[in-house]
């Protein structure tokens, strides 16, 4: 810092910090900056719990502090300073040792914003209850703020069941699934959570989330599964009712 600063900055650096025999302005800043950056290591390991874990202490220490020379800190809240962190420890060395790293930050990152996102108004099953059969099919629905459908490559829930366990070895084992698997991220009341989607419901949801009506939410899981019943649907909507994925409810 004090290298690329001009000459009026390090007048000013003199001004603000004192010197001794004992410790010098150089000594002093780095205390305040090393204190500052394990302020961000702790912030970053209790939005990152799983990634953390994953990690271990040292790999993760060294993740953050490459991150934080890439990606510092724009504003005071917290609660943003992890918000490029998946998508950069995708291009990170870590990756290359454990590649299901960046699928673990990008859930824990939606499960962040859960966190913070406002609820909305939840509708409770009696609304929909009478509707008339023959408006079913036009119906829409629109997810909550807080609600996020993440697609990944790893089983994150089994490795989020590992690490739980204490099975680190374990979770870093894992090997990558056969197909893309999609986890569905949202919040009840203050709690967040995450559950991984079987593809009927993946694509059932998947399709209200892009704009689809209940009718063509439904074709959309016939044309891909054929063998569904299709009064599942009916099944999982009552879930997310249940779970406050859905805040509205229209017609299209």
């Amino acid at each position: 810092f004090l290298a690329q600063a001009d000459a009026e900055t390090r007048r000013a650096f003199e001004q603000a910090f004192g010197e001794s025999a004992e410790l010098g302005r150089v000594e002093r800043l780095e205390i305040y900056a090393n204190a500052y950056f394990y302020r961000l290591l702790d912030a970053l390991k209790e939005m990152f719990p799983r990634l953390a874990a994953l990690a271990g202490e040292a790999p993760f220490h060294n993740l953050i502090t490459d991150y934080l020379l890439a990606h510092p800190p724009r504003e005071p809240d917290l609660r943003h300073a992890g918000d490029a962190l998946p998508a950069y420890v995708a291009a990170h060395a870590l990756a290359r040792e454990l590649p299901m790293v960046a699928d673990v930050a990008r859930v824990e990152q939606a499960l962040n914003h859960a966190l913070d996102a406002p609820q909305g108004s939840k509708i409770e099953r009696a609304a929909l209850a009478i509707v008339e059969p023959t408006v079913w099919p036009s119906l829409t629905f629109d997810l909550s703020r807080p609600t996020r459908i993440v697609s990944v490559a790893w089983d994150v829930g089994e490795i989020a069941r590992r690490l739980a366990g204490g099975d680190t070895e374990s979770a870093r084992a894992l090997s990558r699934a056969p197909e893309a698997l999609s986890f569905l991220v949202g919040r009840r009341g203050f709690g967040t959570y995450f559950r991984r989607l079987e593809r009927a419901e993946a694509t059932a949801l998947g399709a209200l989330a892009a704009g689809a009506n209940f009718g063509a939410a439904c074709e959309a899981v016939s044309s891909a599964l054929p063998g569904v019943d299709l009064a599942e649907i009916a099944g999982f909507l009552l879930r997310w009712l249940d779970d406050g994925v859905i805040d509205g409810v229209g017609r299209g």
